[in-house]
């Protein structure tokens, strides 16, 4: 369907995929004890982290066995800062651990949430806690990952199930949005307005609420609930120059994402935008299955804000986050 109506249809998922987002503990967030950790080491409180990382050098954010991530080595800097204490390092679900969205290898964040029970000695000092997000960071050095800033949550506090909606930038090179030339080869230039306006046309057929089973992996089918996402705000943003080459930002808001389905949608649109086949969209929406689309490169993509509407509406005075 075609509806601009706010939310998930009934019986949609939320964010439970790599561009969406996930919970590592299980149960219910809510409660949980406040119990001191061995030797002194401080109270378990829940926070909220604000994180940054170059994916480049990660298999994705999510901790794998056998695999360098995100998470894992962020987890070993908060253990090594005394954040988490010996008992509790290497299982997540102990920390009460949760991300707002879960990226794939190659994927950058500038706004990544991550929420985890803490160890804190002086939970409501704020300079206590800037000096153990720069603990934190001092393990962090040689490591493309940085926290930006860390603050006292709601014990209930999920960064992923409480998390309203994330938004996306991926910054792709003009040439990909225009028709090659005689030679093949395609001027480094910004695109004209009747490319400007075919990019936004195309953006358009993709926001509002839609199963998206053709623009994620090919066990997804129509028939899936869980494919049905609503798309908040898509559209072109500024145009740049970087190293010579233009560039055309490409801004993703959504409540949430499925797997591959940002790459997928900027591959639809490129190649949609060169065709000029607009048909191309609204059969890539409607059919059960179309031929599979490719996926626009992972390093061009990034995470700018996880954003959280409920929870600030509803949140204690004395929280921050």
């Amino acid at each position: 369907g075609n509806s601009s109506r706010g939310g998930l249809p009934e019986g949609a998922a939320g964010g439970d995929h790599a561009e969406g987002g996930d919970h590592a503990g299980g149960g219910k967030v809510e409660g949980g004890d406040q119990r001191k950790g061995a030797r002194g080491e401080g109270t378990k409180r829940k926070v909220a982290l604000l994180l940054a990382y170059n994916g480049a050098q990660y298999q994705g954010l999510q901790k794998n066995p056998n695999a360098v991530t995100v998470e894992e080595t962020l987890a070993d800097a908060i253990h090594q800062a005394g954040g988490i204490s010996d008992a509790n390092h290497g299982d997540l679900q102990k920390v009460w651990w949760s991300r707002a969205g879960r990226t794939d290898k190659g994927v950058h964040a500038v706004g990544q949430i991550i929420s985890l029970k803490l160890l804190l000695r002086d939970e409501d000092d704020a300079d206590h806690l800037q000096r153990t997000t720069d603990r934190i960071n001092a393990r962090l050095e040689g490591h493309a990952i940085r926290v930006l800033g860390l603050v006292r949550a709601t014990n209930a506090f999920c960064a992923h199930t409480m998390c309203s909606s994330r938004q996306y930038e991926y910054l792709l090179p003009t040439y990909c949005l225009r028709r090659e030339e005689g030679s093949g080869v395609t001027d480094e230039k910004p695109l004209n307005d009747s490319e400007l306006s075919c990019l936004k046309a195309s953006l358009a057929q993709l926001q509002g609420t839609h199963s998206f089973h053709n623009f994620t992996d090919l066990k997804t089918t129509c028939h899936d609930k869980s494919a049905t996402r609503y798309m908040i705000d898509l559209k072109a943003g500024e145009q740049v120059v970087l190293n010579g080459r233009w560039y055309v930002q490409l801004l993703f808001h959504g409540q949430s994402f499925m797997l591959h389905q940002i790459r997928k949608m900027t591959a639809m649109v490129a190649l949609v935008s060169q065709s000029g086949a607009h048909h191309a969209l609204t059969k890539a929406l409607a059919a059960p299955r179309v031929r599979p689309i490719p996926r626009a490169p992972s390093s061009a993509l990034t995470l700018h804000h996880a954003l959280y509407a409920t929870y600030e509406r509803r949140k204690p005075p004395d929280r921050d986050s």
